[in-house]
């Protein structure tokens, strides 16, 4: 069950999202350097696929 969204999680999309929008404007060199082993990348999308 999902809580109901309050004005700060909404103002803290808002943070994520233009920070995802100046992180795809960057060019590829200056991307900062994520490091994951196979099992936390796995853990991240699994954990991403489960909030539908």
């Amino acid at each position: 069950m999902k809580p109901p969204q309050t004005e700060r999680s909404l103002e803290e999309i808002a943070r994520l999202k233009s920070r995802a929008d100046w992180l795809r404007d960057l060019p590829v060199e200056q991307l900062p350097k994520i490091e994951a082993t196979p099992i936390e990348a796995n853990a991240i999308t699994s954990d991403v696929s489960k909030k539908d």
